[in-house]
């Protein structure tokens, strides 16, 4: 009897496992990019800002401030991001490019995302030879934002027609995609949220990383496609979110990863 009830709960949380994974993988292959071609490697962007309902499938926490499926989900810190992409990066069966001390499953790490858990420096690496999702470096970022044109915001110089922001936000997120895009069809890279990056201020000794895009707290100008702030890595805000990238084609090992020079191509996934 006893082995016949272990059996029955294992099996029980085996399938809640399953359909949870399952509801996310949905939400993900529906999760539309665009693909960026640069010269020596090929990667995708995220359409939209990664939405609450996305966020709170993978991670089984609601930790927003404004409460809706279709918002941009905020309020992780940069390590609960980096969590989240290996996360999503394993259920959709691609390769997780972050390592905690060399161990790329983050279900072996020794993490509580939402706790402000603090990763020393050092310990938190990416492999850029895999094919997961990941954070954008700011480079990838802005072009991505401008978009090959020469607007002061990511898609016109009007931020009105592109972005929420304090002016014209009532101090509250709103629906991703709900504004003009820019060129290559991306939506609120300037206002909403802002959206955490792969790199480190230089500045500071201690781990310090970039955000972009400004957002519905911020003024006009800090929702200009050059402008980026910065934060503790164990921080979140309830006004930065994230944005998901994946190198489709990765870069060589001993070649940097450089600047993307060609028009985007529509894909998903």
């Amino acid at each position: 009897m006893k082995k016949v009830l272990s059996f029955i709960a294992v099996f029980l949380v085996a399938t809640a496992i399953f359909a949870d994974d399952a509801e996310a993988k949905k939400l993900l292959e529906n999760y539309k990019m665009v693909e960026i071609e640069a010269e020596n490697y090929t990667f995708t962007v995220g359409v939209t800002e990664v939405t609450q309902q996305l966020y709170e499938a993978v991670t089984e926490e609601n930790i927003f401030k404004n409460k809706y499926k279709f918002l941009p989900a905020e309020s992780m810190s940069f390590f609960d991001a980096v969590y989240f992409c290996n996360k999503i990066s394993k259920i959709m069966g691609y390769q997780p490019v972050y390592a905690l001390d060399e161990d790329f499953d983050a279900d072996n790490w020794d993490y509580v995302p939402h706790t402000g858990q603090k990763i020393e420096m050092g310990h938190l690496t990416w492999d850029q030879t895999r094919n997961g999702y990941r954070l954008p470096m700011i480079a990838e970022w802005k072009y991505c934002a401008d978009g090959e044109e020469e607007y002061l915001y990511s898609g016109s110089d009007k931020l009105d027609e592109v972005g929420w922001y304090d002016k014209n936000s009532d101090f509250k997120s709103h629906n991703v995609g709900k504004k003009k895009p820019n060129a290559f069809g991306l939506y609120d890279m300037s206002g909403n949220v802002w959206e955490w990056c792969w790199d480190q201020n230089p500045k500071f000794t201690h781990d310090v990383r970039y955000y972009c895009g400004g957002s519905y707290k911020t003024t006009e100008k800090q929702c200009a496609t050059k402008i980026t702030s910065s934060s503790k890595p164990e921080k979140g805000s309830v006004n930065v979110g994230i944005r998901l990238f994946r190198s489709t084609v990765p870069p060589e090992p001993e070649k940097p990863v450089e600047k993307p020079k060609q028009k985007p191509k529509m894909t998903v996934n």
